[in-house]
């Protein structure tokens, strides 16, 4: 809706230029718009785990491109290019990517997958990031999913994790006890 972009407006026209010349460069390389805002809906344990079979992972995909190379999934990201390569340089780490790529592997086509995020800065221009071999980290992600979701199943607890930065700013540490967790910072 109209209303909903206009606090986006100044900013779209400062970097709209860049955009056109970032989506001309990919074309002329034989890159193509396929679809935009992809809801998908996979249950990727059907037919596998019966314990699972009815669960379904749900995403919405910003763009699906086609190219020589095959299918192209891009994440549109207006935050920090260094925060989305800290992002990609540990792969099982970043699970939106891969979410994204789970989501499309179960989508019938046996293209070669690539993923990426599109950084669209106004100041320093558009930044292709990718995920290298967004389809392994996605098949992991997938494992250790099933994995979990199991062990929930035959009622063990979950563990906490208490990894990176959002701990030092968690306000639910009593929950997780993680100050008591043997060698954890406080």
């Amino acid at each position: 809706a109209p209303a909903e972009f206009l606090p986006y407006s100044a900013s779209f026209a400062r970097f709209l230029p860049a955009y056109l010349d970032w989506l001309a460069e990919r074309e002329s390389e034989g890159q193509r718009f396929e679809r935009g805002e992809v809801d998908r809906r996979v249950r990727p344990w059907a037919g596998i785990e019966p314990a699972l079979e009815d669960l379904a992972l749900l995403g919405r995909i910003d763009r699906v491109d086609e190219s020589p190379e095959g299918q192209l999934l891009v994440d549109y990201k207006t935050g920090s290019v260094k925060g989305l390569k800290d992002k990609v340089a540990n792969p099982l780490e970043d699970t939106q990517l891969a979410v994204y790529a789970v989501l499309m592997g179960h989508s019938g086509s046996h293209a070669p997958l690539r993923a990426q995020y599109l950084a669209l800065d106004d100041s320093k221009g558009i930044t292709p990031i990718e995920h290298e071999d967004v389809a392994t980290t996605a098949a992991v992600m997938l494992d250790g999913l099933r994995g979990d979701l199991m062990a929930i199943h035959a009622g063990d607890p979950l563990p906490a994790l208490g990894e990176g930065v959002a701990c030092a700013y968690c306000e639910m540490r009593g929950l997780c006890r993680r100050d008591d967790w043997e060698g954890a910072a406080p």
